[in-house]
């Protein structure tokens, strides 16, 4: 058997910088890429837990080797001890140098007896997997024994994957077009190339016996990887239309033009680089909005294992209560490298020059009514089936617009029934992702009641102005969180609309806003101590539940309530009562604005009303009409209160749903004076 320790050493990994040059080439292709680590974690523990990973690469690339070494060794992550990369004798130091002459010229292998720790090849190299007599097959054999768990690393030097043609390129390159074409090198160093280095999660096979079918699936794993790259086009938005088209001639009843038509209407053109130029001024446009984003790490940590995940889509649907709800989710997805979703909009936001924007941006839109038109419906289930075969997540806002009153609203079901058809014609794995998204401040709310009054504006008109008042005010923090996975069945029943409202209003943050809005529209005076005590008790009652999210302001009422109290006499939005009065009261004028935040805040108290409530038939009645009223409230919710709570705080909680509770007695009066609802209507009519 041939000695191979020229073979490693000529190959190795370098356990250090071999000098300061190579320290800051290194750091120079950091500066200029983008690193999407699917759980670094798992690469820190293999060692301990005796694994022996393959980490595979596409090409056989000293610079990629480089990179991905020195990335190593900034992260802790212990070095390949066997390398079938390119050749990186430059790098070492002068020592190693003179030890692989050494070795060249004498018969010492213990270089290739080293213990195995994990192994570094690339598919370039095809001959290692696919010929029966390789020498590396038996270092294969090894580490399979104990189940050979696959590490896809992908270097990607352009978003689309899709083949571009460069036939100008071929007098000067063949056509073998390698990574470092003078276009793409040329688009590095000018910066309108990011490079983006990938790794996916650990993957276990066995080592088949036939040698052919262990290299296609060695390569199936890392071309699924790269569809899981942030920002990434999977299929070009050319590509998808001309799917759709061809999946829609099969049918009966084709027609060219009409086909052509809805799809061009439906359609996304998403670009990669229009992407994460716009995830760039958006992440610097949020920060200057909003005085902080706040999202819990461990849910992004959870999200980004998820959907990394090639053998499944997420279905993203996020509350709806601002237009910042899209940028907000868009910026924390790309910044925080995780899979961008193509994105569901209404129609009503696809006139100029707003619907280029989105399209660019990975939108694609939808009628708001499909029943006039089956051939629309028909293109756009087609479209959308296209979009999930090609491997894209989905995101779409399932109440259908922005909530008006500050509650969640019932989740519409025609897309989520779509999804599941696709999903049974497929065989592809769907998981809906709840998203709640709330704010201690927005600015659309003050044109809320005069929409409720006059009917909703379409969304073109004054759109300038729109755009200046909704980017020219300052909003304090915002707050996001990600529910746990759903899985998406075949059949979308009424209780899995129910179960997706709950979650998306369970997760809500309370906001130091709907806490403090409750008290000022609920009291016709109160003091600013009186405030401040009554917020603590309520922040401290609230921590106490299950389930149940807080901001951080809430927990520093004794600071932010005197601050907040500043600012409302400021703006004119409370009244003192008297010159020499420490009492103030809300101005009538802002009690619509204010009853928005304090509907927010409905869900959470619920349980407390049932709790108070003595008579256990009154308390029975409540939990099934509460839990029909409001979407974050189930029957087995359950208060934990101390029997000594103040006597204030039982006139608060009815007082809060005083206006459920006058709707229930409307009701039941219309009732009991009808035979039965339906008679009620058809005398209305």
């Amino acid at each position: 058997m041939k000695k191979y320790s020229q073979y490693f050493l000529s190959r190795k990994f370098f356990e250090n910088f071999p000098n300061l040059f190579w320290k800051k080439l290194y750091s120079f292709f950091v500066s200029h890429s983008s690193f999407e680590i699917a759980d670094l974690e798992a690469l820190k523990t293999f060692e301990q837990e005796k694994k022996t990973p393959l980490f595979l690469s596409e090409r056989n690339s000293l610079i990629e080797q480089f990179i991905l070494n020195g990335f190593f060794l900034s992260n802790n992550i212990t070095l390949p001890s066997h390398s079938f990369g390119s050749k990186t004798i430059f790098l070492f130091k002068i020592k190693e140098l003179l030890y692989f002459f050494k070795l060249f010229f004498t018969n010492n292998n213990s270089k290739s007896e080293n213990k195995i720790t994990s192994v570094f090849a690339t598919m370039e190299s095809a001959g290692l997997f696919i010929e029966k007599k390789s020498p590396f097959n038996s270092i294969f054999f090894k580490i399979s024994q104990k189940g050979l768990f696959v590490i896809p690393i992908t270097f990607l030097w352009n978003k689309s994957l899709s083949i571009r043609k460069k036939d100008w390129l071929k007098p000067f390159l063949g056509k073998y077009n390698i990574w470092s074409t003078f276009l793409e090198l040329f688009l590095f160093l000018i910066g309108r190339r990011t490079l983006t280095i990938r790794i996916g999660l650990p993957v276990k096979i066995k080592l088949f016996e036939n040698h052919n079918h262990f290299y296609a699936t060695l390569n199936k794993i890392l071309q699924n990887e790269k569809k899981k790259i942030v920002g990434v086009a999977i299929k070009n938005w050319f590509e998808l239309r001309t799917e759709t088209l061809a999946e829609l001639a099969f049918s009966e009843d084709f027609k060219l033009k009409e086909s052509e038509k809805n799809i061009k209407e439906i359609e996304t053109k998403f670009s990669p680089f229009f992407a994460e130029k716009t995830a760039v001024f958006t992440k610097k446009l949020l920060k200057k909005q909003f005085s902080k984003i706040v999202v819990n790490h461990q849910e992004l940590d959870n999200l980004r294992k998820l959907v990394s995940n090639h053998k499944i889509n997420v279905v993203f649907l996020p509350t709806h209560k601002s237009y910042f709800d899209f940028f907000i989710l868009f910026s924390i997805l790309y910044n925080k490298k995780i899979t961008l979703p193509l994105v569901v909009s209404g129609n009503n936001l696809s006139f100029f020059p707003l619907g280029i924007f989105l399209r660019k941006t990975g939108v694609f839109f939808i009628r708001r009514s499909l029943k006039n038109s089956q051939s629309y419906k028909k293109a756009f289930f087609t479209y959308l089936k296209t979009t999930i075969k090609s491997g894209y997540n989905i995101e779409f806002f399932p109440e259908g617009g922005r909530t008006r009153s500050g509650r969640v609203r019932n989740a519409r079901t025609g897309i989520l029934k779509m999804l599941a058809k696709i999903k049974k014609e497929t065989k592809r794995r769907i998981y809906i992702i709840p998203v709640s998204i709330s704010y201690e401040k927005l600015k659309e709310i003050e044109s809320y009641e005069q929409e409720i009054k006059n009917g909703k504006e379409p969304e073109k008109t004054n759109f300038f102005s729109k755009i200046k008042s909704l980017f020219t005010s300052k909003y304090g923090p915002a707050y996001i969180r990600f529910g746990s996975p759903m899985y998406l069945g075949n059949k979308i029943t009424s209780e899995f609309a129910n179960e997706l409202s709950f979650r998306q209003e369970k997760e809500t943050i309370i906001t130091f806003s709907s806490v403090i809005a409750s008290f000022l529209v609920l009291n016709r005076s109160i003091s600013g101590l009186d405030l401040t005590q009554k917020t603590i008790f309520i922040t401290k009652l609230l921590k106490q539940q299950q389930n149940i999210h807080i901001s951080k302001a809430l927990e520093m009422a004794e600071i932010n309530v005197p601050r907040l109290i500043q600012r409302l006499s400021k703006t004119g939005k409370i009244i003192y009562l008297a010159d020499n009065s420490d009492k103030f009261m809300l101005s009538s004028k802002f009690e619509k604005e204010f009853l928005f935040y304090k509907n927010s805040l409905a869900f959470a108290l619920v349980p407390f009303l049932i709790k108070i409530t003595k008579n256990q038939e009154i308390k029975d009645f409540f939990k099934t009409f509460f839990s029909t009223l409001i979407k974050g409230f189930k029957k087995e919710d359950k208060a934990i209160l101390n029997e000594k709570y103040p006597m204030w705080f039982s006139d608060f909680i009815f007082k809060f749903f005083m206006d459920y509770i006058k709707l229930l007695i409307i009701i039941l009066e219309i009732l009991i004076s009808r035979e039965t609802p339906t008679t009620f209507f058809s005398t209305k009519k």
